[in-house]
């Protein structure tokens, strides 16, 4: 094995680091999404206040289950294929996102946008 890792060019490792920095970013960046456009949607889906604070409770909810759930996983399956699939999941949730119609399908997308951010980490 540690012949195929040093076999590999130098700029490899860099390479790997800067595409993990750029996705816990975008991770943290996206996590502020909702707080930013907070005005926008309430006005677009006619939100109450309450309906704003059940998708901000569903997404935390959400957070710390999986957050649980991925602290369990990272230990059983390896984080070089725990950590692509939960960006496919992440990515695929978000992009669903874009074609919600009302509330109950936001707050669904929510939850499970809230269940698959997680930071598991840099690849050992």
């Amino acid at each position: 094995m540690s012949e195929a890792i040093s076999s590999r060019p130098g700029w490899w490792k860099w390479y790997i680091c800067v595409i993990l920095g750029l996705a816990t970013t975008i991770n943290y960046l996206d996590r502020q999404a909702l707080a930013v456009t907070s005005n926008r949607i309430t006005s677009e889906f006619k939100l109450t206040d309450e309906q704003y604070g059940n998708l901000e409770m569903g997404f935390g909810l959400a957070f710390a289950f999986g957050a649980a759930l991925f602290g369990v996983l990272v230990d059983r399956i390896s984080v070089r294929w725990l950590y692509p699939t939960v960006l496919v999941l992440w990515s695929s949730v978000g992009f669903a996102t874009g074609y919600v119609e009302g509330y109950e399908d936001l707050l669904v997308c929510r939850i499970f946008w809230g269940y698959s951010k997680r930071d598991i980490g840099p690849v050992p």
